[in-house]
Parts: C-alpha cells; structure tokens; sequence
C-alpha cells in the first residue's frame, strides 16, 4: 500500500511540473522570456557542444547565430560561449538592438565574411577576429546605427597586418542612408581604418560622429560630422572630410584634408612636408602643442594658447587678423623665436632666428657717409664706410643697396667672425657697379641687385680668397660678365665653396683645385676651369637652367644632377670623373663637342642639339674607366634618328654617334570587343620586340618589356573595372623605339562566374498591397551582378527584374534570386503575406521641450496607441546638427542651437511627435585674486571647454609662485579640467639678493680692467660697475651685463685707475630686472710708474687685488732696460708682486745707455 501511495506522490507531482510549464510558458530555466524571446541567449561553436542546445544556458547554447537572432528580445544579449565562428556575412536583425559579448575576455567571435548592422549594436568582454584575406572580408558595416566596443574588446588579436578589420558608418550595398545618424564609440581593438560612409563612398544623409577613445586605435580616418579621438593616435595617412575635429590626447597624422574645425588639447603631429589647411576655427585648449612640419593655414579664427614645435621659417596663418590665438615655441633654448604679423587679411606666426644681423643701409645717390647707416633715410654714401661701421655689428652683417652705388677703389670684403650679406630690394634691385676687382675673405651672399663689372673687363672681377660664396637670386650683370678666379686655401677650415643660382659670369677659375662650384642656374659665358669638384644642379621644376658656353677644363669631379634638359654645355669637357648623385641624370651638349674623362657614369645620357641645322657623326665620349662596363650603347635622350655605340679599343671606350633608320610606329591598337583587357595591334616591320606602358584614368599604371607578339593580355595589371589606356613602342635589335599613340579603353567590363548570392533583410511578413524591396548582392564583387527574380507562388507575391516584391494575397511565397550568368548559384527569401494590419493612430512623447548643454543627453519615451498596433516601432531623428538622436530615442547636445526630435511610425501610418531641444552654450566664470599682480591676457575670464592651462601672471619685483584655489594657498592648479566657476589666488615670493664679493681685480696700463667675485645664490646674472669717481656720478661711468663671475671690460682710458663695483639681479615675473644691494666699491691698490723717459708695456697693471702681478719690461730707444725698483735710489729691484699682498707701489725703472 506505501508503494502505491509513493508512485500516486510521484505522479501527482509530475503533472504539477508539467501544468506548471504550460500555465508558465515565459519562464526558462536560466534566461527570462519576454515577448516571446530571450534577454540573454548563449551561443557557441566549440566541439566541446556536439549538439545544439535551447540557447537558455550557458550549458546549452545554440550553435547558430541566425537563430539566437530569433530568439533573442529587442535589447538582449548574445553570449559567446569558448568561441564562434560565422562562415558567411553576418547581417542583425533590424527589429532589435543587441549586445554581443564574451562569457570571459578571452572568448573569441570569427567573422569570415563581416558584418552589417540591422539595428544598434555593442560588443564588450571579446575577442574579434576578421581572417578573411579579401579586404570586403574584414568589415564592419554600421547601417547608420550605433556601433560601440567597449575597452574590453579586442580586435586584430593575431597581429596579422593583411587581416585589420575596416568599420564603416554607412550601407554595405552602396546605397544612401537617410533619417538617422550613425555613432560609432569605439574603445577598444585596433583597425586598419574607420569610415563615415558606406561601400563604394555611399553617403550617411544626417553625417556620422565617430569616436575613438581609451585602447582603440585605427590607421585611417575619414568622413565625420563630429570626430573625437580619445586615445593616443599615429595614423599612417590622413584625416578627411571631418567638420569638428575634438582631440583630448597626442595625435600623428600626415596631413588634415577639407577639416572645418580643430579643438585641441593635447599634441597634434602634422609630417607633411607641403603644408596643411583648415577650413573652419581652431580653439587650443590646455596643454595644446603643435608639433608641425610645414606650414599650418587656418581659414577661420584662432583661439586659445600652444606651445610650437616647428623648424626655423614655418608659420601657422590665420585669415582673421583678429584671431586672440597665443603661440610659443616649445623650446625656448633654440635661437629662434615666433614673431607676429597682422596684415589686412590675416595674422601670421612665424618662426624665425633670434635677431643676429647688423644692418647697414648704403645709397649712392642720397646718402651721406656723415650718416649712421642704420636705416633708408640715414643711409651711407659709400659700401667702404659701412665696412668700416660694421666693424662692431653683430655676428650676421647685411649691407642693404636701397640706391645705385659706385665703388671706386679695390674693396675687400673681409670682417673676421662674421657673415656677409649684400643685398638689394626684391622688387626693384639698385645697381652696384665696380671700377676695380672686388675681393671676398669672409662668408658672402650676394643676391637681388644689378651688377657692373665693365670696367674690369680683361682682368679677374671677383677674386675670392678660400670662403664660401652665394651668388643668390635675382642678379643681373650689367656690361661684360665678370670673371671669378677663387683662390682656394689648402687645409683651410673654412668652407671653399661657391653657389651660382643667378646671372651671367665670363670664366670661372680655381686652379688649385680646391674648391667646390655648384652652379644651379645662371649662364657661364667663358670656361670653367680646374676645380676639385663642380655639380651642374639646375631645377627645371623652378625654371632654373645652366649654361656653360666654354666648356669645362682641368676639374677633378664632375656631378650632373639635372634629369632633363636643364643642364647645358656647348663646349669641349675634360675632367677626370664624370658621375651622377646615384641617380640617372641628363646632359646637352652640342654636335661636335667631346668628353673625355678617367671615370665616366653610364647613368648618364646624353642629349646633342644640332650644329647649324645638323648633327655631326663621330667620336663624342673618350673614357679610361665605364662604370658598368657591359654596356654597349649611351642612353640618348630627345636624339631622334641617331645611336651613340660605345666601343673599346685596348684601354680606352669610345662613344661613336651614328645615325640610324627608325622604326615605323605601332598602328591599328585596339581592346578586345569583350572588353576583357586584351590589346592587339599590327606587326611592325623590322621590330624585334614590344613595350606597353599602361594608364589607369590618365595615371601611370605599369610597364611591361621584351613582349614578342602583336598581342598581349593586360587584365591582370588592371585594378577591376575602369578606363584603362596603353601605349606600345616598337623596339629593333639595337633597341630603337618607336611610339603610338595612347589609346583608350573605354570602360573594360570582367564577368567571372559568380560564386554567391547575398539577399538582405531575411525573411519577411507583408501586408497584401504591400511593395518591398529585396537588397541583393552577388560575390566576387566583380562578377555579372544580373539577377534572374522568381516567386514560388505569383497568387501571394509577385517579384519584378529589380527585386521589388508585391504582396497579391494571403499566404506564402519562395523569392528566389538566381545569377545570370548561368553559374547557377542563388538564393531565396520566404514571404508571409496577411490581409491586414493594425496601424499606429497616436504617438506621444514623455517631454515636448528641453534645454541642453553640449554632451547633456536624456532619453526620449515614445508612448504609441493603440496598444493592438501590430507594429509599435518608431524611428527617431533631428532637423539639426545641434544635436544626435539613435535609434532607442537618446538624445546627444552636440553644439549651440535648436532642434526637433521627431518619432514617426515606422508602419507607415503617418503619426509621429516631437520634442523642441535648445542647446545653450554654458558659460563658467573665473575670477583672479592677483595680490598686488597683473594677469595674463591668455588667463581667460570666462569658458566653454576644458582642459584650459592657466598662464603665469606678472608682479614686479616677485617671482609667480603658482595659482591657487584657496587664499591660504593649499590646493595649487595648474590646469582648469572641471565645467564650473573658479576664484583662483595668486601666490608670489618676493625676490632678495645678496651682495657679491670681489675676489680679484686688475686694471692695465692699457684699456681693460678684469674684475671677480663670488656667485650669489638665486641670481640671473651681475652688473659690474666701473668708474674713475668713486660716487660712480662721473660721465665716464660704464655698466656691463653679464651672466658670469667674472668681467673683462674694455674701452677704458690708458693708466687711469678705475672703482668697481658688482651688484646681482634676478628676472621676475614680468621679465624685468631686480636688483640686489652692490659689493663694496673698490679699486684695489695701485702701482704707480716712473719711467724716467721710457715707455710702459700696455700689459702692465696701475691697480690689483688680490692676483698675482708679474712687471713687464718697459722700452726706451737707445737704452738697456735693467729692472724695477721700489725706490728712486735703485736699491730693491722687484720683479713679481705676490697674490695676497696688499700694498700701493711706486715703481723706477732704471736703465744703461747701449
């Protein structure tokens, strides 16, 4: 009987599970149902699952992903389980925004073929994995939706560089995207690029905002409406078509191209080297550095503060002239500074040198020698006075010719320890004429000026002593060319090298062989000759172009450097090496003319221009040596009709120019009709070979050589579909060339089988009347992509050429698209067809307006009636770029302004709501306790954006201690990183000096007095006082700066004794000079002379202190000189006074007739 009662137990309680289950049927063991799904289904495809599970646990996940779409809610979550690996192209479904992640963060997702978001979209805790080789194989296509990866996301785990992943805001089928905004958050993993647009540059009508930040980092960016980087970024090209740019941590990019507007806080790399613009504003926010390789040119306003970092001659331009912007070089130890322009049109910093030039204004005409030569209107006479003044100029001396000057008498050019630099005004060069030869001792540049040299025709006009010289720009010689004879210094230090880059000169000679001639343009009527080595350098990009009419004689190196024809010499050429800088390089020459050379470089071609019409055959190369001595021709460049063969006879090469017959050209060059890139042409005669450079739209494709037939297959250069053109020579045996023209493909078309079809969006339910229609794409992308539509069942749908479907009845049909191309792949979409829907009649919002600040965000509530709806869902989006909207109804401030948020019924019932949103621009405050300062301009009083870095202020008298938050100066700040109001106090530290002490002191019987003293703790630097009246009233009182501990000062008068006295000074906080209290004066002990008729050495001392003083020998004519004595009756003779004593001296000098 127990039995009985335990089996009745037992049944009872089964029936009790199962009717629980039926009654329940929203509730999985492990996951909550709702709506008929779940909020977190697990999925996996590791063997460690042979089976399928229901998806509930993570002990019985799925095994397909298509299916946990299914099953899983609208904002649910997909867990990956050990890994997953998808095969073909992943699309989500467009009713639900999910997550994706990792049961742990090693867990792995393989997508073989990508990804395109139905919906929003978040990965977090994974590993992402993109191995396809096919670049369409590794992208992540966002649809417009929000696509996030949190920091704990990885991507490009196996380091492979051939498999980076590519995100992209927009459509993977190449269509436009309307009526949302794409967001992309990324944090983690690290992509070969991230992209506003869809496939094939496919637009995202209301723009994307793209967001890097925390371990996510990319190679490229391009297209954003916003685009903020978060995280450190060294981007290998550039930044595109971004209208805010917001960067918070260091970036390196190549350049910024069509970028409005730049907020940056940290360190912005540019490395081009041509230059970067923007198009909008740029605000320079707390520890902003521009780090810049060429010019930066900002349209808009600059604001803010930036330390530099640039070489000397780059400049940062701004076209408001007003721009507030404040720019300092990062380093303050280069000597370079940043200056400021403001013209009419817009404001200019510049990097350039500390100021280290004198210069010195000479007029001819209106000048006066009387003058001081320190501007036009006081400007010298003649060229010889300004030598004279700038005797005592600073290192670099400019002699400026503002009117023409003569110089009568044989000038030289010479003030040790500085440059030279003669020059005129740009754009109406003065002339500067010579009536005998100018000499040249000291570094010289010479440029914009006209030049007459006349009247030393038939004598050497230049003569240069063993410097360098610069014959610059814009220069005109005037009357007979001078000749130059440079007389090279052996084993000199100084540089023995002269530059031509303007104007006309006779015979150039140096000939010790010494020297270094580079000539870049300009016209040598004469020879040049001897030279250790002489490079012919024009530009013919600049429209330089050298002339050597003489010919070249006795140089030892010769290097041509010119690729054109921008090099000429119409005269014979005899040198020892004739080389190129590595390179190939090109030389003119005229018919007739020889080389004859040791060393000869056969990356050298040769170009001959005819001789009275013609070209004269024969011997024009005579060599010891060729650098590729397997070589049978030169290279002839623009030489039409003539072949220079090279021969050798014993120890000698010859290059012998003949005239050859030339080939016909090639003619009738056509494409295949199928247009699969084969070329074809008729045979020329007497041709030995081909060649086929191809083009890809106008641009340089490939070459391809040594093609033995009248046909060749292109495609496989070809870079899919496009126009392509080619362009044959014929070649001979002694490999003559003979050109067609280009010709034009026309747009080739490919047709490989196709491998798959791809139809979007699933299966579908549709309401009888009902058009949808059906994307499709079919792989490769280069295959035929016609379709053959079909419907299983015409009754219920109907399926058109373009894949437009129309629902006709209740029930079901199979839409089967199949290629064209007679491959036979395909694929279907199942159709469910239902007679009607219930529409949405209402839609209100849970607020209708709101007031924002930038980066406020709220979310929207839709309410939508009738609760029966078959289709509840909206779609949300703004009228404005103020702020973004997604898909779930969150709301993003994005900047200053109005907006209208609307959601609309996504079922066509035409109900919607909206909500007005004013985005207010926040203003917070600062105010400055300045105890007894002034601020700093930069210092603002009011912001919008943080970080901002506070500037130190000025006091006079005290050194800035740091700003504070607090008036008992606990909290110091140097940087404002909160949104908020700020009262910041100035602490200062008043500055105090001790006095130095002299330490020594001796004072010649010539012009200088030596003085030392101790350091004094704290100081920048001393002033050393020397006077004859000990109140230091007298006009004879001089001052010195210095920042060492000791002082030689000149310019003194002969056997006075001086007082002295030191005092130091320290810098505070406006830059200004704060002295400490002066040393006690002195002027040591003096040594007084009796020279009974002679006369003292200069380097005798008439006062000391504490050094050790060693007497000179005084001079008297026709005397002995016997010593000094310390009495007048000779009887103690001293030769030295010790360091220490402390003692005046009266001193005879005592002498004996010879």
């Amino acid at each position: 009987m127990k039995k009985i009662w335990k089996r009745f137990a037992v049944y009872i309680l089964t029936l009790s599970m199962v009717f629980s289950w039926v009654i329940t049927p929203n509730t999985v063991m492990g996951s909550v149902k709702k709506q008929g799904g779940l909020d977190t289904v697990y999925l996996t495809s590791s063997m460690n699952f042979p089976t399928s599970g229901d998806g509930s646990t993570k002990e019985r996940p799925l095994k397909d992903i298509n299916k946990a779409f299914d099953l899983v809610n609208d904002g649910g979550t997909i867990v990956i389980v050990d890994n997953y690996v998808h095969q073909g192209k992943l699309t989500t479904p467009e009713d639900k925004m999910l997550t994706v992640k990792g049961e742990t963060s090693s867990v792995f997702m393989s997508l073989r073929y990508g990804l395109a978001q139905g919906n929003d979209l978040k990965f977090d805790s994974i590993r992402l994995e993109t191995p396809s080789t096919e670049a369409d194989g590794r992208c992540f296509y966002a649809n417009g939706y929000s696509l996030t990866m949190t920091d704990s996301v990885q991507c490009f785990t196996n380091q492979n560089v051939n498999q980076k992943a590519y995100i992209y805001a927009g459509s993977p089928d190449g269509s436009e995207i309307s009526g949302r905004r794409a967001v992309i958050d990324v944090a983690g993993g690290n992509f070969a690029g991230i992209y506003g647009y869809g496939k094939g540059r496919a637009k995202v009508a209301d723009g994307s905002e793209i967001t890097i930040r925390s371990n996510a980092d990319t190679d490229q960016l391009d297209t954003a409406l916003v685009l903020n980087l978060y995280s450190r970024q060294k981007l290998l090209g550039s930044i595109q078509n971004v209208d805010q740019l917001n960067i918070t941590y260091p970036v390196s990019v190549y350049t910024l191209i069509n970028v409005k507007n730049v907020s940056l806080s940290s360190t912005l790399t540019l490395t081009t080297e041509n230059g970067t613009t923007l198009t909008g504003d740029m605000d320079l926010n707390g520890s902003a550095v521009l780090n810049i390789d060429a010019d930066l040119h900002v349209k808009g306003r600059i604001s803010g503060y930036a330390q530099v970092l640039a070489s000397l001659g780059r400049q940062i331009i701004s076209d408001v002239p007003g721009s507030a912007g404040i720019l300092e070089l990062n380093n303050s130890q280069l000597p370079w500074e940043i200056r400021t322009t403001v013209t009419g049109t817009n404001k200019i910093w510049r990097v350039e040198k500390k100021s280290s030039k004198s210069i010195y204004y000479i007029n001819g005409k209106d000048g006066d020698d009387s003058n001081t030569g320190q501007s036009e209107d006081q400007a010298f006479a003649s060229l010889s006075k300004a030598l004279q003044a700038a005797s005592t100029g600073r290192e670099n001396i400019v002699f400026k010719i503002v009117g023409d000057t003569q110089v009568d008498k044989a000038l030289v050019l010479s003030l040790p320890g500085h440059s030279i630099e003669v020059s005129g005004n740009k754009s109406a060069p003065a002339k500067l004429t010579f009536t005998q030869p100018l000499t040249i001792k000291d570094f010289t540049q010479i440029h914009d000026l006209k030049l007459d040299f006349s009247a030393c025709s038939g004598r050497d006009g230049v003569i240069i002593k063993g410097v360098g010289v610069s014959f610059e720009n814009n220069l005109t010689m005037e009357g007979t060319p001078p000749d130059i004879r440079y007389e090279s210094v052996p084993d000199s230090q100084d540089t023995q090298q002269m530059d031509i880059l303007s104007g006309s000169y006779g015979t150039i000679k140096d000939e010790n062989k010494e020297g270094i001639l580079i000539l870049h343009n300009g016209d040598i009527q004469g020879k040049v000759l001897g030279w250790q080595m002489l490079d012919l350098a024009p530009d013919s990009q600049q429209n330089e172009e050298i002339v050597i009419h003489g010919g070249i004689e006795g140089t030892e190196d010769l290097y041509i450097y010119s690729l054109d024809d921008a090099a000429k010499v119409n005269g014979d050429i005899q040198v020892s090496n004739m080389d190129t800088d590595g390179g190939d390089a090109n030389l003119v020459m005229t018919s007739g003319k020889k080389i004859t050379a040791e060393i000869f470089s056969t990356q050298i071609s040769l170009t001959i221009l005819p001789e009275n019409g013609t070209i004269e055959e024969g011997v024009y190369l005579t060599a010891d040596t060729l650098s590729d001595d397997t070589i049978t021709r030169i290279v002839l460049i623009d030489t039409d009709g003539h072949l220079m063969k090279v021969e050798k006879d014993g120890s000698k090469y010859t290059g012998i120019l003949k005239k050859v017959p030339q080939l016909e050209a090639p003619v009738n060059v056509r494409w295949d009709e199928q247009g699969n890139g084969k070329l074809q042409w008729d045979k020329v005669p007497n041709a030995d070979s081909y060649i086929i450079e191809l083009f890809e739209e106008g641009q340089y494709l490939t070459t391809v050589k040594n093609i033995k037939t009248e046909t060749y297959d292109c495609s496989q250069y070809f870079n899919g579909k496009g126009t392509y053109q080619a362009k044959i020579s014929a070649v001979d045996s002694s490999n003559q060339y003979s050109d067609s023209q280009k010709t034009d493909s026309g747009l080739l078309s490919y047709r490989p089988k196709a491998k798959s079809v791809i139809l979007g969006g699933g299966d579908r339910q549709m309401i009888v009347g009902d058009t949808i229609h059906i994307r499709s794409r079919v792989l490769p992308d280069d295959a035929d992509d016609r379709l053959i539509w079909k419907s299983s069942n015409e009754s219920s749908a109907i399926v058109d050429d373009k894949g437009s479907v129309t629902a006709v009845s209740e029930g079901t049909a199979e839409i089967t698209a199949t290629a064209a191309d007679g491959s036979g792949v395909s694929a279907s979409v199942k159709i469910t067809v239902s007679n009607k829907v219930q529409k949405v009649q209402s839609i209100r919002l849970n607020q209708t307006t709101k007031d924002l600040y930038p980066g406020d965000s709220f979310v929207l509530q839709a309410d939508v009636q009738p609760q029966s709806a078959d289709d509840k869902s909206v779609s949300w989006s703004s009228n404005s770029k103020a702020v973004s909207v997604n898909s779930s109804g969150r709301v993003t401030a994005l900047a200053e302004g109005t907006a209208k948020v609307t959601a609309k019924a996504r079922d066509g019932s035409k109900a919607e709501a909206s909500c007005d949103i004013t985005v207010k621009r926040k203003i917070y405050k600062v105010q400055y306790a300045m105890n007894g300062g002034r601020n700093h301009p930069g210092n603002p009083s009011a912001f919008t954006a943080v970080p901002i870095r506070l500037n130190a202020p000025e006091r006079s008298g005290y050194l800035f201690a740091g700003w504070y938050t607090d008036a008992g100066f606990h909290s110091r700040i140097e940087t404002l990183t909160q949104k908020k109001d700020y009262h910041l106090y100035a602490k200062w530290q008043k500055i105090s000096l001790k006095a130095p002490k002299v330490t020594s002191l001796k004072k010649t019987v010539g012009t200088t007095l030596s003085v030392s003293y101790t350091k004094v703790q704290g100081a920048a630097g001393y002033e050393v006082s020397v006077s004859s009246d000990s109140g230091f009233r007298l006009p004879d009182t001089k001052k010195w700066i210095t920042s060492a501990v000791q002082k030689n000062a000149g310019g003194l008068k002969k056997n006075m004794q001086y007082y002295t006295r030191i005092r130091a000074y320290r810098l505070d906080s406006a830059g200004k000079r704060v002295y400490g209290p002066y040393s006690a004066k002195t002027k040591g002990y003096t040594i007084k002379y009796k020279l009974n008729r002679g006369k003292n050495s200069s380097a005798n001392l008439v006062s000391y202190y504490n050094v050790s003083v060693r007497l000179n020998n005084p001079v008297r004519k026709g005397y002995r000189f016997k010593g000094w004595y310390t009495s007048k009756k000779y009887k103690k003779r001293i030769k030295t006074i010790s360091k220490g004593k402390r003692s005046n001296y009266t001193l005879y000098a005592k002498w004996k007739k010879k």
